[in-house]
């Protein structure tokens, strides 16, 4: 079947799955909306967490209400397994354009209930005789003696815009809550290897040639992710060595390779990602705590403190504590142009 086939397929499945009163998204889809519906109703009713409670009890979403059966506390809902499905769909759905989600697509991933871990790998082959040892290598990862990342968005929007229940506002808050949760982990993951001894390598005449030189100056890996400025993003989406039908913003430049777009940024990072070992700790949304944040028009203005009460704001914070585990050794620097 072509694809022009496949197109008239899933829009006739769509056709009846709305006939028959069928939810046609995926279950990645339902478990963002339903995350993000606990996220938008924590801003609207901040300084009313009983009511809070009520209300996602008693939504629409079989999934919110299954998150929500034995939570207490409206700010520790996500500290259920239930709830963190709904955090790890969420992630999905904004994974291309995270450099965190794109290093952990690749890395050795630490389960997150270890603390120790430590395994044996290495081959055997008819030249080891009978009875004599084998060759294997050991690599120990220890997370008790390493400190977590945390990587933080903070959303603040007006008390009318969080209690507005109409599709624009929810998009509204769903389109800023996935620019701040994306812009917290790259900013993270750049703070965590800026001092992992890159080797650095010279511009190519356009950001296609930066990129091989980075890639090639770079150690072997699986999977190798690609940090560049959203002006080099945008040239990548349009050469025809784009085989994996990347945007823009970033996305699969081809099989192992996966660029994502980090605004304001200079030059590139390769990434070896399948060379590291990461441990996540999972994304959670609580309501912000804090009388007063930092407003200012541009990061380079003046620190300029503002009362949420006084403004009539709220806002609320996505958290997400994640590790790199062991040497971040290997990452290629490449010039700007």
């Amino acid at each position: 079947m072509d694809s022009l086939s496949q197109a008239y397929v899933a829009r006739a499945q769509s056709a009846l799955n709305m006939l028959a009163g069928e939810d046609s998204r995926t279950p990645v889809e339902r478990g963002a909306a339903a995350f993000i519906e606990i996220a938008k109703t924590v801003a609207q009713y901040q300084r009313q967490p009983e009511t809070a409670l009520v209300v996602l009890k008693a939504s629409h979403s079989e999934l919110v209400q299954k998150a929500m059966a034995e939570v207490l506390d409206v700010n520790d809902v996500f500290a259920g397994p239930a709830a963190q499905v709904l955090a790890q769909h969420y992630v999905a759905s904004v994974a291309q354009f995270s450099l965190l989600d794109q290093l952990l697509r690749y890395a050795t991933v630490i389960p997150g209930n270890m603390r120790q871990v430590m395994f044996g790998s290495g081959s055997v082959g008819n030249t080891v005789v009978e009875g004599g040892p084998k060759v294997t290598l050991n690599l120990s990862l220890n997370l008790g003696d390493t400190i977590p990342i945390k990587s933080v968005a903070l959303v603040v929007m007006s008390n009318e815009l969080a209690r507005f229940t109409g599709e624009a506002g929810r998009r509204m808050f769903a389109q800023e809550l996935e620019r701040a949760v994306v812009r917290a982990a790259n900013a993270a993951v750049m703070a965590a290897f800026v001092d992992s001894g890159s080797s650095v390598v010279a511009a190519g005449a356009n950001p296609l040639e930066s990129m091989r030189a980075g890639l090639q100056a770079a150690t072997g890996s699986q999977g190798y992710v690609v940090a560049m400025n959203e002006s080099d993003a945008a040239y990548l989406a349009t050469v025809v060595e784009n085989k994996g039908g990347m945007g823009p913003r970033g996305g699969e430049f081809a099989p192992g390779i996966n660029v994502v777009a980090v605004d304001g940024m200079s030059g590139m990072l390769v990434f070896p990602a399948s060379r590291f070992a990461m441990w996540d700790g999972g994304l959670r949304i609580t309501s912000s705590g804090e009388a007063s944040v930092d407003m200012r028009a541009s990061p380079a203005d003046p620190y300029e403190q503002t009362s949420l009460y006084q403004t009539n704001s709220t806002a609320v914070l996505a958290e997400r504590l994640w590790q790199v585990v062991g040497s971040t050794d290997g990452v290629v620097s490449v010039e700007a142009s």
